[in-house]
């Protein structure tokens, strides 16, 4: 075999090559495992190489052609599979046979053959295409051209001793590595797909999971200004859509105008120094209400320059609004001690002052009397210390705490009388100050109508006694009256001029609530009625 031939089959590989390699990039959709109909068009692709490489080649002797087909068809067996082969075989057979010579029949043979051995090593090799070597490639071509070599036989013995003689070396020498090199451009094609397969997929993956957070990811550009990514959960969270994020001031304009500077400011700087930064501000949502937004930011920088940011939008509303709630828990927590301080030092200073009053107004009276009249004023402060506990700051139901109060105090003086307490009363809220005073009021009341009203009845009386405790609410002023069924006033009393503890306590107490108060017989019956009026504000 001269060098034109062995140039002749060299051209002949590199067109092979040349139109593998635009077939390659038309078919670039085309996956391995894929829907087996896309191998009916891969097939007719092939065959319309074939048909380009058999119309290029050359005569070795009348109707003999030399030609790389055998690469083409093998490689198509190899990579392609069985039914894109057999359409490429049958297609290239028919134009061989439609060629005709004499040679027609060995040609379809040689067709057959190499396209079948690809079939075969990819059915019988278990490792991915993607991974087969240099190696194997060029083994797999010298198998393939050595097929193709034995059935040259086929021909005439003469003739095919002769051309064995003439095409042996070449054809085993150059069509093995164009097989080799054709295999590689394929595999590496493989490696490829896959490659951007496994890439897609780890996208898949990342968007999946950035959006099934709550954190809304994204990403900036800082040098055209634009928002290349923004996860869709923005829509759920801040009503606006994807691709409303256009720009920067999209961004800006809506933080409200109370964080804007502050935020915009502080995100420059950061950025500009390639600082990663966390900061807070309230974002306008397209329904007009603002929400608390924790915005983690990353920059990248190239060459110094920051040319994207990425980051993450958290939305901690529910967070601001508990950090709210529990400072004003805190500042409700302070007052309520402060007030309950402010109670006990007020209560502290009216056990103090009666303590006082009690050692001036006392006289010659056994000692033990004065400390009972001291127990049962502070059971009264102690008992509204009580009930203001139970109730909101700074208001007292009067009726309730006279109800409470009638019964404590009558408990005191388990030795008398039979005398039962009543205290109808109206709804009156007062503030604690002045529930108090008419504590202390009704306390001295009660105390001195069981002391005093009952003395000359004995503990021998056969009826039970009443003491009535009313309270009324007329407008804005309210009525106070204590009534006792007992012996009543004696002649010629004048509170005015009384020197008992009792009386100017009530009378001190009654200007207290800048109202006063006055004693005179009961409306039915013998005994006493004291009535206090005072304003109510």
């Amino acid at each position: 075999m001269n060098l034109e031939t062995v140039l002749e089959l060299i051209r002949n590989a590199t067109l092979l090559l040349a139109l593998a390699l635009f077939f390659d990039v038309a078919v670039d959709r085309w996956r391995p495992g894929k829907a087996r109909w896309l191998q009916v068009p891969l097939g007719f692709g092939v065959a319309l190489v074939g048909i380009a490489i058999i119309a290029t080649t050359w005569e070795l002797a009348p109707g003999i052609r030399l030609d790389a087909r055998s690469i083409l068809l093998a490689v198509s067996g190899l990579f392609f599979g069985t039914l894109a082969t057999s359409i490429a075989a049958a297609v290239m057979a028919a134009f061989r046979l439609y060629l005709g010579g004499a040679g027609a029949w060995t040609g379809v043979a040689m067709i057959a053959a190499t396209g079948a051995l690809g079939v075969v090593w990819r059915r019988v090799r278990r490792e991915r295409l993607a991974s087969i070597s240099w190696g194997e490639l060029l083994l797999f071509g010298l198998v393939a051209h050595l097929i193709m070599i034995s059935l040259v036989l086929i021909l005439p013995s003469e003739l095919a001793w002769s051309l064995i003689g003439d095409i042996a070396v070449p054809v085993l020498v150059v069509f093995p590595l164009g097989t080799a090199l054709l295999g590689r451009l394929l595999s590496n094609r493989l490696i490829r797909a896959q490659e951007r397969a496994a890439t897609a997929a780890r996208e898949s993956r990342y968007r999946a999971l950035v959006e099934s957070m709550k954190a809304i990811a994204w990403e900036y550009e800082t040098t055209s200004n634009r928002w290349t990514y923004v996860a869709p959960q923005v829509r759920s969270v801040l009503g606006w859509a994807p691709s409303e994020w256009t720009n920067i001031e999209f961004w800006a304009s809506r933080i409200h105008p109370d964080d804007r500077e502050a935020a915009t400011t502080y995100c420059a700087e950061c950025t500009a120094r390639g600082d990663d930064h966390t900061f807070e501000y309230r974002f306008r949502t397209r329904s007009g209400e603002y929400r608390w937004i924790n915005d983690v930011v990353s920059v990248e920088l190239r060459d110094g320059t920051p040319v994207k940011m990425r980051g993450f939008m958290v939305d901690i509303t529910h967070r601001k609004e508990a950090e709210h709630a529990a400072a004003q828990l805190a500042a409700e927590r302070e007052t309520l001690l402060a007030e309950i301080r402010h109670r006990a030092k007020n209560y502290i200073t009216m056990i103090a002052s009666l303590i006082h009053l009690e050692k001036v107004y006392r006289g010659e009276r056994p000692a033990h009397e004065a400390l009972d009249d001291i127990e049962r004023r502070t059971v009264v402060l102690s008992g509204l210390f009580e009930l203001l506990n139970q109730k909101e700051l700074g208001e007292v139901r009067l009726d309730e705490y006279l109800e409470t109060l009638a019964s404590s105090i009558a408990r005191a003086f388990p030795g008398t009388v039979r005398v039962r307490v009543e205290t109808p009363a109206d709804a009156v809220p007062v503030d604690q100050k002045r529930a108090s005073a008419v504590g202390l009021i009704v306390n001295e009341l009660i105390t001195n109508a069981m002391k005093y009203a009952y003395a000359d009845v004995g503990t021998t009386s056969e009826r039970d006694h009443t003491i009535t405790v009313r309270l009324e609410r007329r407008d804005d002023t309210a009525v106070l009256s204590v009534t006792d069924d007992g012996v009543g006033l004696p002649e010629g009393f004048d509170p005015a001029e009384s020197s008992g503890l009792g009386v100017n306590l009530v009378r001190s107490l009654a200007r207290q609530l800048e109202g006063n108060a006055t004693w005179g017989a009961a409306e039915t019956g013998p005994g006493t009625r004291v009535t206090v009026t005072f304003p109510l504000p």
